[in-house]
């Protein structure tokens, strides 16, 4: 049996860099508002980074957030916790699981406000939240289209 002098170092949260990449930089039909925040964030010994981008195109609002919990799985299984929901459709919201190949989560759509928003868990690592304002739930659908999902690391 042979031993590595170099010790294994266990895959860290993405940097600000790296996390950014995953999200989309331009949005078909909408034009940036403000500039990529990204952070790295240490809670006690749990550690995590953090994306936002935002869109906008008229009165549309799309915000999105995608935070790596490599080093923070309790706060990812915190994220994740509501998926326990039942479908619920009404005359003012629209409540689902979502289930892709990449991840699970939900999505969510009212009527009186006309805000949508999908939660999705990746990977048992990532978290992404889409939330927009005036943009309908299926328009919201082919936007989370336009994150490479497939290319997120394990």
């Amino acid at each position: 049996m042979q031993f590595s002098l170099h010790p294994v170092k266990a895959q860290q949260v993405l940097s600000q860099t790296e996390i950014a990449k995953l999200l989309p930089n331009k949005l078909s039909g909408y034009y940036k508002d403000g500039d990529t925040k990204a952070s790295i964030i240490n809670v006690g010994n749990l550690k995590y980074s953090l994306c936002e981008r935002r869109f906008a195109k008229g009165k549309q609002k799309i915000k999105m957030l995608l935070f790596d919990y490599k080093e923070a799985s309790i706060m990812y299984n915190q994220a994740v916790r509501k998926w326990a929901h039942d479908v619920v459709v009404t005359d003012s919201l629209v409540l689902r699981n979502i289930t892709m190949e990449e991840g699970h989560g939900w999505e969510t759509y009212n009527r009186q406000n006309h805000s949508s928003q999908i939660f999705l868990g990746i990977r048992e690592r990532f978290f992404l939240m889409i939330s927009a304002d005036n943009v309908p739930l299926d328009d919201l659908q082919e936007i989370l289209k336009s994150v490479p999902l497939r290319s997120f690391p394990d």
